[in-house]
């Protein structure tokens, strides 16, 4: 069993752990690991930003949290605006084990979301890094994200049209 918050919500994941410097992105803006509360901080409808996302049973929430949790294989990152007490970004990080690279891990980049009020504000980029620094603490060779529309902003470097982001990860 895995440790709890000070609100006793328990993480998705212990480690690696996420730095100090990477989570504080301002005074209200906090980026940390899913928490079993988030259910209750609109992270579903966060989603919805994205695609379908309806709203789901509490039971259903917990049954589905528990098993990301104990597979190993999931580090979902979320931004909290403590102020309000809402997830206001997220993006998650899936590992594979590969025959390539003699048995090497490689990440993958999955559903990330920031919230319409924040885009353009550089808070996306903070949760690619910080699943780029995941991947590297628990050792994946490469994390990828794979994408059919990049929604970034000139203004950020973005880039338009199908594309796929990699990073390869030197040791």
């Amino acid at each position: 069993a895995g440790q709890g918050t000070m609100s006793g919500a328990i993480k998705q994941f212990e480690s690696p752990e996420i730095s100090e410097t990477m989570a504080k992105i301002s005074d209200k803006l906090v980026l940390r690991a899913l928490e079993s509360s988030d259910h209750e901080k609109s992270f579903l409808p966060l989603l919805a930003q994205l695609t379908k996302a309806p709203e789901i049973p509490k039971e259903r929430w917990n049954d589905i949290f528990n098993k990301m949790r104990s597979s190993g294989s999931y580090f979902t990152v979320v931004v909290e605006n403590t102020e309000e007490r809402r997830i206001v970004a997220t993006a998650t990080l899936l590992t594979e084990y590969k025959f390539l690279r003699g048995g090497g891990l490689a990440g993958h980049i999955e559903d990330v979301v920031v919230d319409a009020s924040l885009r353009g504000k550089n808070v996306g980029a903070r949760l690619m890094a910080a699943l780029q620094d995941i991947g590297k603490k628990v050792g994946c060779y490469k994390v990828i994200l794979d994408c059919s529309e990049v929604r970034r902003g000139k203004k950020d470097g973005g880039i338009e049209g199908a594309e796929a982001l990699r990073r390869e990860i030197r040791s």
